[in-house]
């Protein structure tokens, strides 16, 4: 499974808005997984108190629910 953590500017569909990289995508072996922030990107901050790890935690868990996907984290990736 490889979760695709989107930046500044985007969403979680601007990856599938463009048609070569939905290609690419949909080509994997593997479960892609585009979360949205809710708040426009994925940085953490001290001085805001922005923390997702309970937001990715439950990513994990409904992806888990929903898709037959191994629970080993060697098995998993996080890019963005």
């Amino acid at each position: 499974m490889l979760m695709i953590l989107h930046e500044l500017g985007r969403d979680c569909r601007t990856l599938l808005e463009n048609r070569e990289t939905l290609g690419l995508l949909k080509a994997q072996p593997f479960l892609t997984v585009l979360p949205d922030s809710e708040r426009g990107c994925w940085i953490e901050s001290a001085v805001s108190g922005t923390s997702y790890d309970g937001m990715l935690q439950e990513v994990v868990s409904e992806v888990e629910k929903r898709y037959p996907v191994s629970k080993s984290p060697e098995r998993w990736g996080v890019t963005g």
